[in-house]
């Protein structure tokens, strides 16, 4: 993976390919995004409100986000994986344990094989926040792209994703009237030239109960 240091306005190579989102039940078929290739990078953010973890096929790693819910039992996972024949050739990956209500999205980038969580926020019941501050981070020498994650427990607010120059909206509100009304937007940057170390990114309006996370794509 090339190290070079990227200008502002310059072309990367990651590609955003597509995402699919359901909400949650037991258990869902996650049906990967067409146009996927061996070698692309499947990335599954779930939203889960299990005390238990839900599982992925082997292969996969997930890795906890945060619990941003103690109380309720509420928790968010990463998953990823490099797609191979076999997982083309199949087109689905089966989720499990996924509590069920809440919100799952598997989305596919092109150009990177591997997720880090850079930074993450969330705000408790009695925080009352109308805001949610992803705290800043310094990109590593890597970097190819930038995907950012909120998550509200108030489906009555509309999320406000992110401005400026380099972002793009992936998924805008996405909203399953489930028991706790779970709520979601994802944004990436795929230029990383637009981001400046440090930057707090910002979303507007999940006000008490929300998640913020920001991943790093390298």
């Amino acid at each position: 993976m090339s190290s070079r240091a990227w200008g502002r306005g310059e072309m990367r190579s990651a590609e955003f390919i597509g995402l699919n989102r359901y909400g949650n039940v037991a258990s869902q078929l996650l049906v990967i995004p067409a146009g996927s290739k061996v070698g692309d990078l499947a990335i599954v953010i779930i939203n889960n409100s299990s005390n238990g973890a839900p599982t992925l096929p082997g292969g996969w790693t997930i890795t906890s986000l945060v619990n941003p819910w103690a109380l309720f039992g509420y928790h968010d996972f990463l998953g990823q994986k490099v797609l191979d024949a076999g997982d083309i050739a199949a087109g689905t990956v089966l989720a499990n344990s996924l509590g069920g209500d809440g919100i799952i999205t598997i989305l596919v980038y092109r150009g990177v094989d591997h997720a880090l969580v850079t930074a993450t926020k969330r705000t408790s019941v009695d925080n009352n926040l109308s805001t949610t501050t992803i705290p800043g981070f310094t990109k590593s020498a890597t970097c190819r792209a930038l995907l950012f994650y909120c998550c509200t427990r108030q489906p009555n607010l509309t999320l406000v994703s992110p401005s400026g120059a380099g972002f793009a909206k992936r998924l805008d509100n996405y909203w399953i009237n489930g028991g706790t009304n779970f709520k979601t937007s994802i944004d990436d940057m795929l230029n990383v030239g637009y981001y400046t170390n440090g930057t707090n990114v910002v979303y507007t309006g999940g006000a008490t109960e929300t998640i913020g996370v920001s991943i790093e794509l390298t």
